[in-house]
C-alpha cells in the first residue's frame, strides 16, 4: 500500500514533468513558427528595375527578358526627389524592405534608368559585400554618374551659355531651384563604384544622341569601373549607340531602336549567365564581344575627342573672368591701402 506521503510527492513529480514538457512543446511550436516566417532562398533570377525621374512604363523595357521582374515607383513629384542622393536612396530601400519576393531572391539583376542608375549605384555601394552576393548583375541605361557634370552639360546646350563665365559652379545651383533637395555637394554615383564588389557584372548602356545625360557621363563612369577593377575586366561591358530615337529625346528607351546593341546586349547576357533572348544572342559571336570591353585610353581619347572644344572655350572664359576679378580685387585692395 502506497504511503500518502509518498503518492503526494509521486503526483508532485509527475506534474513538474508535466509542466517541463508542455513547457518544450509551445517552445518547439514557437520556433517552427519562426522558422516560416524566414523567406527561404530561391536561385531563380529577379530582376528590378528602378526607372529614371518621371518613372517608365514596363511595355518599353526592352531589357526584360523574363516575367519574373518588379519596376519601382519613383519620387513624385519629380520635383522632389534629388537625383539618385539620399531621398532617392531612402525611396528605394523602403521598396526593398517591402519586397518580399527581393528577400527570398538569392539571385538579383537591377536595372537602373538615368536617376535610377544613380540611385542603385549609391545605394549597393552601402550594403554590405554579404549583401551585394546576392546582387548577380547591374545593367545601367543613360546612367547619371555625376549630377553636377550632366547639368552642366546640359546647361551649356542652351543659346549662349557656353560664353557665360564659370557654368560649372553656378548651373547645380540653378538646378536646384527646380530640384529643392538636390545637394550639389552630396553624393554622387561615380564616387560609390569603389564600395561596389568586383565580382558583379556591370552592363553600362549609353546613347550619342542623348539630349539629357551626355555620353560623356557614361564613359566617364565606365573609366572608373576600369580603373576599380584592375585585375577583373571580363564582367564590365558598355554598349554605345549612335541612333535618334522616334520618340522621347533619344534619353531612354533606345535600345530596341538599334538592333546590332540589342544583339549584343543579349549575346552579353548570354555569355555571363543572365537571362536573354535567344534569337537576338545567336546574332553575335563570343570574339565579337570584344569590341564592347573598352580599354581606358580608349575612353579617354573619345572624351576628349568630344568635348575638347566646349573644355577650350570654357577654360578660356573662365580664365579671362578670373582675370578680371582678380585685376578689380586688386585696384580695390589698393585704393584702401592708400587711405
Amino acid at each position: 500500500m502506497v504511503n500518502p506521503r509518498e503518492g503526494i510527492l509521486i503526483m508532485n513529480s509527475i506534474g513538474r514533468t508535466f509542466l517541463v514538457g508542455l513547457f518544450l512543446v509551445v517552445v518547439a511550436m514557437r520556433s517552427i513558427h519562426s522558422i516560416e516566417q524566414i523567406p527561404s532562398k530561391t536561385d531563380s533570377f529577379y530582376i528590378i528595375w528602378l526607372p529614371g525621374l518621371y518613372g517608365g512604363h514596363a511595355e518599353q523595357m526592352s531589357l526584360v527578358t523574363t516575367q519574373n521582374y518588379a519596376m519601382y515607383d519613383v519620387i513624385k513629384p519629380a520635383a522632389d526627389a534629388d537625383l539618385g542622393q539620399e531621398r532617392c536612396i531612402g525611396d528605394l530601400e523602403r521598396q526593398l524592405h517591402n519586397d518580399q519576393t527581393f528577400q527570398k531572391a538569392n539571385k538579383v539583376i537591377v536595372i537602373g534608368t538615368s536617376q535610377g542608375a544613380a540611385t542603385w549605384l549609391n545605394e549597393i555601394a552601402r550594403m554590405t559585400l554579404a549583401q551585394q552576393d546576392h546582387i548577380a548583375a547591374i545593367i545601367l541605361e543613360a546612367p547619371l554618374a555625376d549630377a553636377n557634370e550632366a547639368i552642366m552639360q546640359s546647361a551649356l546646350k542652351k543659346p549662349g551659355v557656353a560664353y557665360l563665365p564659370l557654368v560649372r559652379f553656378w548651373s547645380p545651383w540653378i538646378a536646384k531651384l527646380y530640384h529643392p533637395f538636390y545637394n550639389p555637394y552630396g553624393l554622387q554615383a561615380i564616387t560609390s563604384v569603389k564600395q561596389i564588389a568586383h565580382r558583379i557584372p556591370v552592363i553600362i548602356l549609353h546613347n550619342k544622341k542623348d539630349r539629357r545625360i551626355s555620353v560623356n557621363s557614361a564613359r566617364r563612369l565606365v573609366r572608373e569601373f576600369l580603373t576599380q577593377r584592375r585585375s577583373m575586366l571580363n564582367n564590365l561591358y558598355y554598349i554605345e549607340t549612335d541612333i535618334v530615337a522616334q520618340r522621347g529625346d533619344s534619353h531612354t528607351d533606345f535600345l530596341r531602336e538599334d538592333a546590332q546593341a540589342q544583339a549584343a546586349f543579349h549575346a552579353i547576357c548570354k555569355k555571363l549567365g543572365l537571362p536573354y533572348d535567344k534569337e537576338q544572342a545567336e546574332r553575335l559571336q563570343d570574339q565579337d564581344l570584344k569590341n564592347f570591353q573598352p580599354l581606358v585610353e580608349q575612353l579617354d581619347t573619345a572624351i576628349d575627342q568630344s568635348s575638347w572644344v566646349s573644355t577650350m572655350v570654357r577654360n578660356v572664359v573662365d580664365g579671362v573672368t578670373l582675370a578680371v576679378i582678380a585685376a578689380l580685387l586688386y585696384m580695390f585692395i589698393s585704393k584702401r591701402l592708400k587711405r
